[in-house]
């Protein structure tokens, strides 16, 4: 699938909504061994827009079930995603079952070069942000916890993130002397930045949501729901044994 999907442009970057990035999180607590509990974690270039989905194994069927799931909770429609070369993503399932098989208007599909993590770098800065913030470095290796997460990621999580939590762009850069110099952007929330790509009756159910949302409550339900969580499926694994694991 390498010669079907193109390395993706960098010279024109995108200017509206629908151009997103994606990629997975292994929770695998330093041991790549076995099956454990990955996040696919989604981000619109444009607005900031974020969505996570966990899943056991990141075969190609459940990255597309996954990314079937996001896209009912967008608000607004996929134009374009942009992976790394992985074979999750480079694949039947994502690249034709999932972005061209029964769509009157395909999505387009790009890579990034390979070992070129930066070429990923919006969604590569929420696999912090919106993934190691919440579930941190533990290994996560039952089934029944994926569900416990994605209860996390499609309420809460994904409410308090995009209506409340503001974020930066960079805006431009530039060297002086020894020094790179950024321009950052006023900080907003992706809710707020959609208001300029959406149409009107679009946004207005996006302001609707938000009015019958309060950001203490879903903090304090999150909270709640995280210690019921890593009281049952957390196991932390010391990284002086992770050698011996592998082994």
């Amino acid at each position: 699938f390498m010669t079907i999907v193109p390395v993706r442009n960098f010279e024109s970057p995108p200017t509206e909504v629908g151009h997103c990035e994606i990629d997975c999180v292994a929770h695998c607590g330093g041991n790549m061994s076995g099956e454990f509990a990955w996040t696919l974690t989604l981000t619109d270039i444009v607005s900031g827009q974020t969505e996570c989905e966990s899943v056991f194994g990141k075969s190609g069927y459940a990255i597309r079930k996954a990314l079937e799931d996001i896209e009912k909770r967008l608000p607004f429609s996929l134009t374009a995603l942009y992976f790394d070369n992985g074979t999750e993503f480079l694949n039947e399932e994502v690249v034709q079952k999932f972005c061209r098989k029964n769509r009157e208007k395909p999505i387009l599909c790009f890579r990034g070069r390979p070992y070129r993590k930066n070429d990923q770098c919006y969604v590569e800065q929420k696999n912090y942000t919106h993934v190691r913030c919440l579930f941190g470095y533990s290994r996560l290796d039952q089934v029944q916890c994926v569900h416990k997460m994605n209860e996390l990621y499609r309420k809460e999580w994904r409410l308090l993130q995009n209506f409340f939590m503001p974020q930066q762009k960079l805006v431009s850069k530039h060297r002086q002397g020894s020094k790179q110099i950024r321009v950052m952007d006023r900080p907003q929330t992706p809710y707020k930045r959609l208001k300029d790509h959406l149409s009107e009756e679009e946004y207005k159910k996006l302001i609707s949501q938000k009015n019958n949302l309060n950001p203490i409550r879903l903090q304090e339900s999150l909270k709640l729901k995280l210690r019921s969580f890593f009281k049952y499926y957390s196991t932390e694994i010391l990284e002086s044994e992770w050698s011996k694991m592998a082994s």
